[in-house]
């Protein structure tokens, strides 16, 4: 286990602000509303709001953070880096300022 609890905290806030973009993503879309964040990124994907690509490094991202928010072995540090560096650049090509 390589991680610690900086780690953990840090991938689950990055989880939480994943799910709150995908959230936006769906109700801009029109698809209606999932309760999880793995079935909103299904449906987006199926919606053709990105590719194959995109829809697997956002549900690695999701993995981690769930990894993270629950008491088994945390991801590693390597594996949270990742995952906050695909998800800003998630953000950066899909949400724009209103």
């Amino acid at each position: 286990m390589n991680e610690t609890k900086w780690e953990r905290s840090a991938a689950v806030l990055a989880r939480i602000g994943l799910e709150d973009a995908l959230r936006r993503l769906e109700r801009d879309a029109g698809i209606g509303e999932s309760l999880k964040a793995s079935a909103i990124n299904n449906k987006l994907k199926e919606a053709g709001r990105y590719n194959q690509v995109q829809w697997r490094l956002l549900q690695f991202c999701l993995d981690v953070g769930n990894m993270a928010a629950h008491p088994t072995d945390g991801p590693t540090r390597e594996e949270v880096e990742k995952m906050i560096d695909e998800i800003q650049s998630f953000l950066a090509a899909y949400l724009t300022a209103p």
